[in-house]
């Protein structure tokens, strides 16, 4: 789905560059082609161009118009090179609105939910989760706390670079270390494979229209949700830490509608 999307902004960026490039190409040698076309009427009074076997005046004409119209070589490096200077300009104001709207979605969805930056009473997970993206040779998300007694955990963001994990305080008490080291592997996993670009955008819009009243972190974690992406994140996690067992008790301490066939996948796959 990432893919997808640059592939759409690239064909968005193409499209109007060309566009922006062709209209003020011709803006400039409008003049010019005028006078070129000028010229070619003017050279058919010729008496010399008179006595020549001669088409149709409306294909004449229809001639004129089309060679008139030529780029020349010059026009041609010139189109080119306000095609580029769009090009980039389109690109970096593409990339500054979609790093704003990154930031603020992510936000306001952690806002929303009542989550606060990871303070000494989770340091224990913010120092798993370090070292897990280290070991995942990945960005270190950044880490929130709910103060809810709910299990749940989610990650937002557009990028990896930009991303943020967000965990209840039922969570973190319910799950022992190697159970946390499981869960917080699988989100990672998410945000290492660009899963969370899509559910931050739905999720900030799902929020929106439903407010005003605030959504419980149950909620959050659902719309993030997509089963076949969740398998893959187990898989994922066990490969990362290694230890099966550790998310499949992590799993049973979920709540069951959450699971949806996950841990007897992980149970047969491991």
């Amino acid at each position: 789905m990432a893919a997808g999307g640059a592939v759409l902004a690239v064909l968005a960026i193409g499209i109007a560059s060309s566009a922006c490039a062709e209209g003020i190409t011709w803006q400039v040698t409008r003049q010019t082609h005028l006078t070129r076309f000028h010229e070619l009427r003017l050279g058919r009074l010729d008496p010399r161009f008179m006595r020549t076997a001669r088409k149709r005046p409306e294909a004449e004409l229809a001639d004129d118009v089309r060679a008139a119209n030529q780029y020349t070589p010059g026009e041609k490096t010139m189109r080119a090179e306000i095609l580029v200077a769009f090009a980039a300009g389109f690109a970096a104001v593409l990339g500054v609105l979609l790093w704003a709207f990154g930031s603020s979605a992510t936000r306001r969805v952690l806002a929303m939910c009542g989550a606060h930056p990871a303070d000494d009473t989770a340091r224990e997970a913010q120092c798993m989760l370090e070292a897990l993206a280290v070991r995942a040779d990945t960005s270190i998300p950044n880490l929130y706390v709910m103060e809810s007694e709910l299990a749940e955990i989610f990650s937002l963001g557009l990028t990896p670079d930009h991303s943020s994990i967000a965990v209840t305080r039922g969570l973190l008490d319910l799950l022992d270390e190697r159970e946390l080291e499981a869960i917080l592997a699988h989100e990672l996993s998410h945000i290492a494979h660009h899963d969370t670009m899509p559910a931050t955008v739905v999720t900030w819009y799902k929020m929106l229209i439903r407010r005003p009243k605030l959504p419980a972190p149950s909620a959050v974690a659902r719309a993030t949700e997509h089963a076949d992406l969740e398998l893959l994140a187990d898989a994922d996690a066990v490969r990362l830490t290694g230890d099966p067992e550790g998310l499949r008790r992590a799993l049973r301490k979920l709540p069951q509608d959450r699971l949806a066939g996950r841990l007897q996948t992980l149970i047969e796959a491991w």
